[in-house]
């Protein structure tokens, strides 16, 4: 079965900072980082420019079944979704959440995780709510009031 789907990449500021940490990991500190739960590969070690067929066929074998996002190492996000309103659309949740977890560490205090359960729930909500669902005009009250908060 072939599915068509949209690759997008972005260096937005709080992803890349994140990409760069040792060990890093998306962690489940807000609803923009739970919306990506059990869906984020990771490559950890920079590999140089993507310039040769076989770096693409590395990166999809990494993504592997289930995954829409890489975080990779010292370089920043790649995402795949159907089409590119709903890759963009992914992307933006990903620095969001980067952002809110780069400026919790910089406290130096304890994180506060949502609990597992709580961030698989999040997950799945948020896979049900897609954004070509939203940019129809169906309403999303809920989704709608997430969106005005973070602005």
């Amino acid at each position: 079965m072939y599915v068509k789907s949209e690759l997008v990449q972005l260096l937005g500021y709080a992803c890349q900072d994140m990409c760069c940490l040792a060990d890093f990991e998306s962690l489940m500190l807000d609803q923009n980082a739970c919306r990506f739960h059990g869906r984020i590969a990771y490559d950890r070690h920079c590999s140089g420019m993507a310039l040769k067929a076989a770096e693409g066929a590395r990166v999809a074998q990494l993504m592997g079944s289930g995954k829409s996002a890489l975080f990779m190492g010292n370089r920043g996000v790649i995402v795949v979704a159907p089409s590119v309103a709903q890759a963009f659309d992914e992307l933006c949740c990903s620095e969001k959440a980067a952002a809110v977890q780069v400026l919790a560490l910089s406290t130096g205090r304890p994180l506060a995780l949502i609990p597992e359960s709580a961030a698989a729930l999040v997950g799945a909500q948020s896979l049900a709510a897609t954004p070509a669902r939203r940019l129809s005009g169906e309403r999303d009250p809920v989704g709608a009031r997430c969106r005005n908060q973070v602005r």
